[in-house]
């Protein structure tokens, strides 16, 4: 109740900025889409102060959108428009200085993340704030044909518009080159939602990657439509950890009652995980790889066996070398990547 109140009294204070330093320049620039959702009290702005971002570093975040907006050289049709504020809205989140907009949007906004990457649409939750901040920028009209201007307009005039093009797809991370052997793997992970990188807005390929971290790519890749909903007191990792838990996929692997988060993951481990979701989903692997026989299989747990030997002849995973495994050896950022794509890869 009091973070309630304290975010409605910020919300008040906004307002009351608004009001002494905003409407006296409304004549010369027009209000900012910050300014302009704070005004109408917008859910945006509200869930994401919740989320933990300050308004601050919000009105920012929001401002940078602004500028870009304002650099647009043509209109665009309102029917394009969901594509240009995905691409413009993630690009801008993952600025190093907007970082925490981008912690506090990926704790609020998860589902609607997801939508947005894999339907290429803006999910209604966001629509105000794409609405606002495009503002006079887009034309409300049939794309190919543009509404005639002056006083004298020729009925049968027609001008194909200047279309903005939005820069070629690039690595999303800087610390990813593009000959870098998980490359593809960790920009297609990126573009669906699976991951978004680290704090500083770098993705850290050779760093093990944590056991709630590698559970979030591997429910949201096989479970796309689970309930990932946030409950109060909740971890950033906890509605992930709650749908590993109801398909069973931690049992005897990882103590979900007393669950430690930060802790590396064994590869072994993440084979596990990994086969008992496709199992869950009724999915079964085809063959595409001989069967290899890993010199240090008597080191594999009773549980990973099958899933090593299914996933290995199914394409997902690989040994280190020398027909080794290293089934206790912790898994890389870069080689959990390479084995959720390949999973997305084999759907």
């Amino acid at each position: 109740m009091k973070r309630k109140l304290s975010v409605l009294l910020v919300i008040i204070l906004f307002s009351a900025v608004l009001n002494i330093s905003v409407w006296a320049d409304e004549d010369e620039e027009g209000y900012s889409t910050f300014y302009n959702l704070v005004f109408v009290n917008d859910e945006f702005i509200d869930r994401m102060l919740r989320g933990g971002v300050s308004s601050i570093k919000l009105e920012a975040f929001l401002d940078d959108i602004d500028d870009q907006i304002e650099m647009f050289q043509e209109k665009i049709y309102m029917s394009d428009m969901d594509v240009y504020f995905i691409y413009l809205f993630l690009q801008t989140l993952q600025k190093e200085e907007h970082i925490d907009a981008l912690l506090s949007f990926d704790l609020m906004y998860q589902e609607e993340m997801v939508y947005m990457l894999n339907e290429r649409k803006c999910p209604e939750s966001l629509r105000n704030l794409m609405m606002t901040a495009f503002g006079d920028k887009v034309i409300i009209g049939i794309p190919g044909v543009l509404e005639p201007e002056g006083d004298d307009p020729d009925p049968g005039a027609e001008t194909a518009p200047v279309t903005v093009i939005p820069p070629a797809k690039t690595i999303p991370f800087g610390d990813i080159k593009e000959t870098d052997w998980y490359s593809k793997s960790v920009t297609s992970l990126y573009e669906k939602g699976i991951v978004t990188g680290k704090p500083d807005g770098l993705f850290h390929p050779l760093l093990y990657i944590k056991k709630e971290e590698a559970i979030k790519m591997t429910v949201l890749t096989v479970f796309p439509n689970a309930d990932y909903t946030y409950e109060s007191g909740d971890q950033w990792y906890s509605p992930y950890i709650r749908v590993a838990k109801k398909y069973s996929l931690l049992n005897g692997i990882i103590d979900y009652d007393g669950f430690k988060a930060s802790e590396p993951i064994s590869r072994q481990d993440m084979a596990a995980i990994c086969f008992r979701a496709l199992r869950s989903a009724d999915f079964r692997l085809e063959p595409v790889n001989s069967a290899t026989d890993f010199y240090d299989i008597s080191q594999f747990k009773y549980y990973a066996v099958e899933p090593i030997r299914e996933l290995q002849q199914g394409g997902i995973i690989k040994g280190v070398g020398n027909n080794l495994f290293a089934p206790d050896g912790f898994l890389s950022r870069a080689e959990a990547a390479e084995i959720i794509n390949n999973i997305i890869n084999a759907g």
